[in-house]
C-alpha cells in the first residue's frame, strides 16, 4: 500500500498546510474530478498516483494468465472450480453482514431443483449470472430496488425493508463496536435517488477513467449513501463482482472479492472511515489505492490456487497411468478415478452417482459397479455420504498418494 497523507491528518498539524494541499490536489494535472458526485458537499476527485497504473497492469496480467492456464485443465476441473468459488463466495459475503449460511444449503441450490423458496436462493442464483457471463441490468434506481429485491429481501427483517418509493424514507447510521456514530448515510430518499442516479451514470458514462478505478469509486460512494436499511454490503459486493468480471475478462477474480475483503477487513473499513471524515474534502484517493489492491489479491488469489491445482492434475494424470498399467485397472476404473481426483482437486464436495456415470457415458448401474469395484481396492480409498436421498463420492489422496509412492519406490510392484 502506498504512503498518502490523508487530508484529514494534516488539518490537525497545521490548518494553512491543509487548504493548501487540498487546493494543490484539487487542481493538480493528476486530479480527476467527479463533478456529479458530492462527498459531503464537496466534489469528489481523485490522484491518479503512478502506483495505480501498476496495479492495473499487474491485474490484468494475472488474470491473461488464469484464462490461459484454463486452457490446459478439463472443462469439468473448471465447471467445478467455479462452483467451489462461488460456493465460498456466498458464504463469505453473508458472514460479512453476520448472515449465517452452510454449504450444504448452498449446494442445494446449486444442484438440486425444488418448487420452495429456499434461502438465499436469489443471491445464489444471481451469482450464477455472473459465473455464466450473464449481463445484469444496472442502468436506473429501479434496476438497484430490483436486484435488492432477488438477491436480499427474503433474508431482511420486515421492520429493516425499504418502506421508501425504491430505498428507504428514514435516516440509517453506521456504528463503531461501541456504538458510536461514525457514519450517516445520505437522506432523504429523494437525494439518495439523485445521488444513486448520478452514480450509475458516471459508471455508464464513457471516459477516460480508468474502469477498475471507475469500480472502486462506484464501491465507496454506494457504501457512502447506503441506499437501504439492511443488505447494503451483500448488494454493493455483488455489483463489484459483476462490474469487475466484465472488466477483466474472468468470471473468477470477481468471485473472491468477498473473501479477499475478509481477508483485508482492517484495511478495508479503515479506508471508509478515512473518505467519510468530512475532513477529506471528497478525496477519493486512499479508497481507490486499497480496493484495486483488493482485486490485485482477489487476481493472485486465483491464480495461484489454479496453478496449483493445475500442477497436481498433471501429477495424478501422469501418475495415474503407470499405476493403472501396473495395478491391471480397467479403463472404466482409471476413468471414473480420474474425474473423483479432477474433483477432489477443484471442488471439496463429492459427486453424485448421476455425474459420475455421465462422464462415464454408462448406466446408473454401471456406474455403480465400477465404485464398488474401487472399493474392494485396498489402494484407494473412496469415500461415499448421503445428502436427502442421494449418495455422494469422493476420493481420499493421502491413500492414493501413498500407493503411488510405494509403486515409484518399486516395492508394490503388482501387489
Amino acid at each position: 500500500m502506498m504512503k498518502y497523507n490523508l487530508l484529514s491528518s494534516v488539518y490537525y498539524q497545521n490548518l494553512n498546510d491543509y487548504q493548501k494541499l487540498y487546493t494543490e490536489r484539487f487542481g493538480s494535472e493528476s486530479a480527476y474530478l467527479i463533478p456529479d458526485i458530492s462527498i459531503h458537499n464537496h466534489t469528489a476527485f481523485f490522484i491518479m498516483l503512478p502506483e495505480f497504473s501498476k496495479t492495473i497492469e499487474d491485474i490484468y496480467h494475472f488474470n491473461l494468465e488464469i484464462n490461459q492456464e484454463f486452457r490446459h485443465i478439463p472443462q469439468k476441473s473448471i465447471e467445478k472450480f467455479s462452483n467451489e468459488s462461488l460456493v465460498d463466495e456466498i458464504i463469505i459475503t453473508n458472514n460479512i453482514e453476520g448472515v449465517h449460511s452452510s454449504r450444504k444449503d448452498i449446494n442445494k441450490i446449486i444442484y438440486e431443483t425444488s418448487k420452495k423458496i429456499r434461502p438465499f436462493e436469489g443471491l445464489v442464483k444471481k451469482y450464477q449470472l455472473l459465473l455464466n457471463h450473464k449481463n445484469m441490468k444496472l442502468n436506473s434506481c429501479e434496476d438497484i430496488r430490483s436486484l435488492y429485491d432477488d438477491i436480499v429481501l427474503n433474508e431482511i427483517e420486515n421492520d429493516s425493508r425499504p418502506d421508501g418509493q425504491i430505498f428507504r424514507k428514514e435516516f440509517v447510521s453506521v456504528y463503531t463496536v461501541t456504538d458510536k456514530e461514525k457514519h450517516r448515510g445520505t437522506y432523504p430518499e429523494s437525494k439518495i435517488i439523485s445521488e444513486m442516479t448520478s452514480l450509475l451514470n458516471f459508471m455508464n458514462s464513457d471516459d477516460d477513467i480508468a474502469r477498475l478505478i471507475k469500480i472502486a469509486i462506484f464501491h465507496y460512494v454506494f457504501g457512502y449513501i447506503h441506499p437501504f436499511y439492511d443488505g447494503n454490503g451483500r448488494t454493493n459486493r455483488i455489483i463489484s463482482s459483476y462490474y469487475i468480471n466484465k472488466a477483466v475478462g474472468s468470471t473468477l477474480t470477481g468471485l473472491s472479492l468477498a473473501y479477499t475483503i475478509q481477508e483485508n477487513k482492517k484495511e478495508y473499513y479503515k479506508a471508509f472511515d478515512n473518505c467519510n471524515n468530512p475532513k477529506c474534502k471528497g478525496d477519493l484517493t486512499p479508497f481507490v489505492d486499497m480496493f484495486l489492491n483488493i482485486i490485485k489479491k482477489s487476481s493472485e488469489n486465483i491464480h495461484s490456487k489454479i496453478i496449483s491445482a493445475s500442477q497436481k492434475l498433471s501429477h495424478y494424470k501422469s501418475s495415474l497411468e503407470i499405476f493403472s498399467s501396473i495395478k491391471a485397472l480397467t479403463d472404466l476404473q482409471n476413468d471414473c478415478l480420474f474425474l473423483l481426483i479432477q474433483n477432489r482437486l477443484f471442488r471439496s464436495e463429492g459427486l453424485p452417482i448421476k455425474e459420475i456415470a455421465e462422464y462415464l457415458k454408462k448406466s446408473e448401474n454401471t456406474t455403480r459397479n465400477v465404485l464398488k469395484s474401487l472399493f474392494s481396492l485396498d489402494f484407494v480409498k473412496i469415500e461415499m455420504y448421503t445428502i436427502g436421498n442421494k449418495n455422494f463420492y469422493n476420493i481420499n489422496l493421502d491413500v492414493l498418494d501413498t500407493a503411488f509412492e510405494k509403486i515409484f519406490r518399486g516395492d508394490d510392484q503388482g501387489k
